[in-house]
């Protein structure tokens, strides 16, 4: 509050209080204190240095002068301003202001004492505390208008002086009622009072050096910080130069390698690190890192050992930086040694790592600062990160390319091989086209071709193998490649040999024999031109086996065809057995009847010519009927010539039952035969004559054991679905269902031994199939068989018109 108010305020309260004061009743004791309170007032001290506030050894005796009934309250604020006109150098209002608690404390004392005359007590009380209050009032309010060092001083002081002050206001009841009985009281008072401004001087001194030793102190402390700030700048000013640097160096757009060793190198300069690695790709792999010596190796065999570092996986996770405090317990990592480290996210090119062998965490700034350098640097690395593996796919790709570009041109040449290998299984042949299939591909001076142990082929300078060299060779599953033979122990097969190969051919587990082709360069064949070599001879070696199997399987289907038709031809003969009997029955009749007519023609030559002659022809229709029978024996009888025609299969059943008349008339077998017109086939007659020969034979063999009225054997023939259908039924005793499976393999029969050897159905089952057709069987036992044969309908032949 300013000083104009409280010194207008002060005036106004001494008015008051002497309004509400009684006239004094001892004036010259009033004088006395009065005089004594001035005299002490040239002992008070101002206790700032805007003059606002003031101790005064006074104080006990303005509080003694208003508590003693014979002076009161009015007439010591008229003592107190007449103190305050004697000082008129700073104002009249301004030394008002300072007495402003004073004067509150004598208008308590006089409104107690007009209102309350008889509280001696609270009035002797109240009046040193209504002043110590309103003086702690007054000055805690200036203290918020002084400046810092000031306020300071003003608390330090407080904290001093207080004390002294709240003694002389406490010594105020004394003093008035030590006057009060004998006004003499007064003069042993005023040495002690007086002595009261040393103390207020010393505590005032006091606080003044302890504030100028604190603000000593705090100037000590500005001037460190203010070093620490300069430092902190000049580093902020390196540091944001190398930063500039750095982005400038980005501007640029290096590659890949130069931005990852400038990054690197920036951090390292920017502070204090162990280890900078930069992980680049997905998963993340160290690209480029400076690390301790110790450390170099595992970074370097990292894609071998895949060791990981946790904290780089985390910040790809997690995408954001991620601070390691401690020391993680997992020990498999790529940087066991780093206690602390910070992990920063590149985007998605990768994560940058830097670590700390020792305790020392990184500082906020520190922080800040690399996650600058990351921001800067992200889509820097990106982009050259994509660049860079855009060019590691284009030479991937290049050499991808280049090398399809050779697989290709080995597979032409296998290919080319195979398929001329493939081309023929005749053995010469196979050799030839392989040694041909070895000059483009396989650049050499001379080449062998062992088989079984000895040259098959041999071409260029004659070579002459240590047998040492082929049972080595032999032995291996990979051809023997020498590059150098000069220090070699098997030798050079040849003067001009310098470098060979000697390959094994191999078909399953079998080697068939060694290829050798040899060179008069060192180093002369390529591990391509190896493999190549080891290709073509696996491929020669399955296509000479296949050569010595086809030949094997040549030889082995004619001897099973000769079998085959040997089997057929017994077949027939066995069925030329059993007809032998109705052939001879049948050659008796006619041979009767020649006996008979010849004997009875020469009897009556003479006497009856005519009938003679007459009894001559019977005799030659006979001989033509004999032979008709014989002719037709021997065409059964004879080899097929192998000649399909257009067949009437109806014809064909029809001569076979007559053939067969003696057989079916003999066993009392009725033949029914239905068939359809133009059921023509086409294939050889006899072969197929046979096969109705064995089924009529089979069937009426059959039926034997039947009732004779019972005894019909049912041929039809229909086409099918362009194909000839022939039912051949009998009415026998059926067959059984165990043997169903089993009645067209050879040598398979039911029949009593010396009446059937097992290779009537076989036969048949032979020669159907030979023209493309089929035979099955359906049977009932008790009821009977049907042997169904389906063969090829023969085209019908156009008409030109």
């Amino acid at each position: 509050m300013p000083a104009r108010i409280l010194g207008s305020a002060t005036v106004i309260i001494l008015v008051t209080s002497a309004l509400l004061s009684p006239l004094p009743t001892h004036p010259l004791g009033a004088l006395a204190l009065g005089l004594a309170a001035i005299w002490l007032e040239k002992g008070g001290l101002d206790l700032d240095s805007s003059q606002a506030h003031r101790f005064s050894p006074a104080v006990p005796l303005y509080l003694a002068m208003a508590l003693v009934p014979g002076v009161g309250p009015g007439l010591a604020g008229l003592f107190l301003l007449v103190d305050a006109l004697f000082r008129m150098d700073r104002g009249l209002l301004k030394n008002l202001a300072q007495r402003t608690p004073l004067a509150c404390a004598l208008l308590f004392v006089a409104l107690t004492s007009k209102f309350a005359p008889n509280a001696a007590l609270a009035l002797s009380l109240g009046a040193p505390c209504v002043h110590l209050l309103a003086t702690w009032a007054v000055r805690g309010e200036s203290l918020r208008r002084l400046g810092e060092i000031d306020a300071r001083t003003q608390r330090q002081l407080q904290y001093r002086i207080g004390p002294l002050e709240v003694g002389l206001a406490a010594l105020a009841p004394l003093l008035a009622a030590g006057i009060e009985s004998h006004w003499a009281f007064l003069l042993g008072a005023l040495p002690l009072l007086a002595c009261t401004h040393l103390g207020a001087e010393n505590a005032m001194l006091t606080a003044q050096d302890e504030t100028v030793a604190e603000v000593l102190e705090q100037l000590r402390q500005a001037q460190d910080q203010a070093l620490t700030a300069t430092r902190q700048r000049d580093k902020a000013i390196q540091e944001k130069k190398l930063l500039e640097g750095f982005t400038r160096h980005l501007a640029g757009q290096p590659d890949l390698g130069t931005v990852a060793v400038e990054m690197v190198a920036t951090v390292r300069r920017l502070m204090s690190t162990d280890s900078v690695v930069l992980f680049l790709g997905t998963p993340p792999e160290p690209f480029f890192y400076q690390v301790r010596r110790h450390q170099q190796a595992a970074l370097q065999g990292a894609s071998l050992t895949s060791l990981r570092e946790p904290l780089v996986d985390r910040a790809v996770q997690q995408k954001r930086p991620v601070l390691q405090k401690k020391a993680p317990e997992v020990q498999e990592r790529l940087l066991a040694e780093d206690q602390v480290a910070v992990a920063l996210p590149l985007g998605s090119a990768g994560v940058l790592y830097v670590g700390r062998e020792t305790a020392q965490a990184f500082n906020p700034n520190e922080l800040e600062l690399l996650k600058w350098l990351a921001s800067k640097a992200t889509l820097a690395l990106e982009v050259a990160f994509q660049a860079h593996e855009e060019a590691r796919q284009r030479r991937l790709q290049e050499q991808t390319v280049h090398r399809l570009e050779r697989q290709v041109a080995w597979l032409s040449q296998l290919i080319s091989g195979a398929e001329a290998m493939a081309s023929s299984l005749q053995g010469e042949v196979l050799i030839e086209r392989f040694t041909a299939s070895l000059a483009q591909p396989i650049p050499h001076t001379s080449g062998q071709l062992l088989l079984d142990g000895q040259p098959a082929v041999s071409w260029g300078a004659p070579l002459n193998p240590h047998a040492e060299l082929l049972s080595t060779a032999r032995g291996m599953d990979r051809p023997l490649h020498i590059d150098d033979l000069t220090g070699s122990r098997f030798g050079p097969p040849s003067p001009n040999t310098a470098s060979l190969i000697v390959s094994p051919l191999y078909a399953g587990q079998e080697c068939l024999g060694l290829l050798l082709l040899s060179s008069n360069r060192t180093k002369g064949f390529t591990s391509e031109q190896v493999d190549l070599v080891f290709l073509l001879c696996s491929q020669a070696a399955m296509a000479l086996s296949h050569a010595g199997l086809y030949a094997e399987v040549v030889e082995a289907r004619r001897q099973l065809e000769l079998s085959q038709a040997s089997l057929v031809q017994s077949s027939k003969l066995t069925a030329i057995g059993q007809l032998a009997a109705g052939v001879a029955h049948e050659l008796n009749s006619p041979l009767g009847a020649i006996s008979l007519s010849v004997g009875e023609a020469l009897n009556q030559f003479e006497d009856r010519p005519e009938l003679s002659r007459k009894l001559l022809g019977r005799a030659k229709d006979a001989v033509a009927k004999a032979k008709e029978i014989v002719n037709r024996l021997m065409a059964y009888s004879r080899k097929p010539d192998h000649k399909p025609r257009r067949l009437d299969f109806e014809k064909v059943v029809r001569e076979t039952v007559e053939f067969l008349s003696f057989q079916i008339k003999n066993a009392g077998v009725k033949v029914s035969l239905n068939a359809s017109p133009n059921c023509q086939v086409e294939g050889e007659e006899q072969p197929l004559q046979q096969v109705v020969t064995n089924l009529i034979l089979n069937a009426t063999q059959a039926m034997e054991e039947s009732a004779p009225t019972g005894r019909v054997l049912e041929i039809t023939i229909r086409p099918v679905n362009e194909e000839i259908e022939i039912r051949i039924t009998d009415s026998g005793g059926g067959i059984s269902p165990e043997n169903l499976d089993r009645i067209f393999d050879p040598f398979f029969t039911t029949k009593p031994v010396g009446r059937g050897t097992g290779l009537g159905l076989w036969a048949c089952q032979q020669i159907v199939v030979q023209h493309q057709g089929s035979i099955r069987v359906e049977s009932t036992v008790g009821e009977g068989s049907t042997f169904i044969i389906t063969l090829p309908q023969a085209s019908v032949p156009t008409t030109q018109g």
